[in-house]
């Protein structure tokens, strides 16, 4: 499917006056999106009373868009709810839906069944201008382009103005049909081969955490023999292994000191590391950082050493909350607020790899409450049980995982590749078809 293939081209083309467009072929028009349209509008929040929700009726916020057909609706409002707030209304079925503003601003989707929706979803209404289908894969083709259109700083908003202004370019209507059938099937042939790549990674993250959680409570010796750990998250360890709570392994715990955004700079003179880089920047250690600091701008800084387990105080995830990183790192380096600091006695790489498996993982989300913000102290990280082997074994095991995990992330790498090439191929089609730049019919 990637490669290279015979384009289609249009006999002769002119400027469409459209920035993000440029040529179009010559028999198609430049038109701006309110003039092709029956209807656009949005809805509303109900509030101020507990009738208004759980009814019989759809009620779609933009978190439900996924840049597909909307099958499934996780809220619903009431016909009290109808009747009694004027700005819902009842959009038809087939409408393209765009987000307007946070998030998740420029997703799309395709009413499959009539519905309302909050403020923040523009509904647009295809009428015998334009194929309902033909203009999603447009907006979709143009989401880089309206979002250079959105205002607000903390957070970009377009309007409904700046849809009912924006241009397209259009075939006829049979054409446009053409086009959005076509697309239809190409994308869907894309959309599985990702789909399927994304379920390969899925199995081989499964694969390296049944690894990881194997080494660190089983050891590398198959013919050991075992005994129960009477923890039930741990199950069996080898007889000559302990079980101990994560604080009976630390020389200390600390905690980071607040680094705001604004305090990382790019010339700065020691490294640093804000607890949200632990979800989202590093894996399992951390030699070089990816943000720096200036030591004179920080007030209390806490300095941390190699070796130290680094822990996310706060996140949004039960399932994550806790994610923890060894810093290896031979630089100086500074650990933000929110970041739980363990110094401890044991081989430092497999101490991490036991305390990320599995079987900590549960007990650091034991009992937590699903909230927008999860919080974990040193305390309840201290109270964790994990099985500790001798210092030699655990530094085989620290190798072993190294080398295995370095395998696995390889072979994930290679799949994000994949998706990456399918994805940017996707949204070249999507342009070329819809801006005249490849001809289908």
């Amino acid at each position: 499917m990637l490669q290279s293939e015979t384009v289609k081209k249009y006999d002769t083309y002119k400027d469409s006056g459209i920035e993000w467009i440029g040529e179009i072929p010559q028999e198609w028009t430049a038109r701006k999106l309110f003039g092709l349209l029956k209807s656009i509008g949005s809805g509303t929040t109900p509030k101020g009373n507990d009738n208004y929700y759980d009814g019989d009726i759809s009620w779609l916020n933009t978190g439900d868009l996924t840049d597909s057909y909307i099958n499934i609706i996780g809220k619903t409002v009431t016909n009290i709810a109808m009747a009694e707030c004027s700005a819902l209304k009842l959009f038809d079925k087939d409408s393209v839906v765009i987000a307007m503003y946070g998030a998740t601003i420029g997703k799309l989707g395709i009413l499959t069944f009539p519905t309302t929706t909050n403020q923040a979803c523009c509904v647009m209404s295809c009428g015998n201008k334009l194929n309902n289908k033909y203009l999603f894969y447009v907006l979709y083709s143009a989401r880089d382009y309206i979002l250079t259109l959105s205002y607000g700083a903390g957070q970009p908003n377009i309007s409904q103005e700046t849809m009912k202004a924006f241009k397209l370019c259009c075939p006829n209507i049979n054409e446009q049909q053409i086009i959005a059938e076509y697309l239809d099937k190409k994308c869907g042939e894309i959309d599985r081969v990702i789909e399927t790549e994304k379920a390969v990674i899925e199995k081989l993250i499964e694969y390296k955490q049944s690894i990881i959680t194997e080494a660190v409570t089983k050891g590398l010796d198959k013919s050991a023999p075992l005994k129960d750990s009477g923890i039930e998250w741990i199950g069996k360890i080898p007889q000559h292994w302990e079980v101990k709570r994560t604080k009976y392994t630390a020389n200390s715990f600390d905690k980071g000191n607040g680094i705001t955004k604004e305090d990382v700079v790019a010339d700065g003179d020691i490294q640093c590391i804000r607890y949200g880089e632990i979800y989202s920047k590093y894996d399992r250690q951390c030699t070089e950082c990816v943000s720096a600091t200036n030591l004179d701008k920080i007030s209390s800084p806490k300095h941390i050493s190699k070796g130290n387990i680094l822990f996310a105080g706060t996140g949004e995830l039960i399932e994550e909350i806790g994610k923890n990183i060894v810093y290896m790192g031979d630089k100086p380096c500074l650990a933000g607020g929110d970041i739980i600091i363990l110094n401890h006695n044991q081989n430092p790489i497999f101490l991490n790899y036991a305390l990320n498996s599995i079987y900590s993982q549960s007990q650091k989300s034991y009992g937590k409450v699903k909230l927008k913000v999860v919080h974990i102290s040193a305390s309840a990280i201290g109270d964790i049980r994990i099985a500790i082997p001798p210092l030699e074994e655990q530094q085989q095991i620290a190798e072993y995982l190294d080398k295995k995990c370095s395998e696995i992330d390889k072979a994930i790498s290679d799949k994000d590749q994949v998706i990456e090439k399918f994805t940017e191929y996707k949204k070249s089609l999507i342009y070329e078809c819809v801006t005249g730049k490849r001809k289908v019919v």
